[in-house]
């Protein structure tokens, strides 16, 4: 199948997206300081790469026509696009969710996120905006660890 540049970077702002509803919604209901804490980060930083994937969206819409064709980002964007990268969770649905699934879908989330950015840095001509996405995909890679040292320390705790 083949994507333009525009498609790519409008599903990583969705992405984006989704995930400060996410984390902001684990942040409210989060009994513990630390974990409250560790959830707004998480938060604050995916809205900052929205930002960062609006404007590299607003300097790639005069080459949006530009066409990739890669079978290894097919496969991404179907697991993508398979469901919500980032489940809702409601109040009434939050009070039934056990934290560890909640933990286990962030770091599924990011890994995915992750492997995405780094096909797109594969894709992405401009060698700034390729560089901007290495660091953002560090990033990623960094809330990856954050949430591993919170499953292994299952140190997390909701309101319930």
């Amino acid at each position: 199948m083949e994507y333009k540049i525009g498609d790519l970077i409008e599903l990583a702002i969705n992405i984006e997206r989704e995930g400060v509803s996410f984390y902001q919604t684990l942040a409210r209901y989060s009994n513990s300081g630390k974990t409250r804490e560790l959830f707004e980060d998480l938060a604050e930083d995916e809205r900052n790469h929205e930002r960062f994937f609006q404007n590299l969206k607003n300097m790639y819409s005069i080459t949006e026509e530009e066409r990739i064709e890669d079978e290894d980002l097919d496969e991404l964007i179907r697991q993508i696009s398979h469901h919500s990268i980032f489940p809702e969770l409601k109040p009434d649905k939050i009070t039934n969710f056990h934290p560890l699934e909640a933990i286990k879908m962030g770091l599924k989330t990011e890994k995915n996120t992750i492997k995405f950015y780094k096909r797109m840095q594969k894709i992405i001509k401009d060698e700034n905006s390729r560089e901007a996405l290495k660091q953002l995909t560090e990033e990623e890679e960094k809330h990856l660890k954050q949430l591993t040292e919170m499953h292994k320390k299952s140190s997390f705790d909701f309101l319930i």
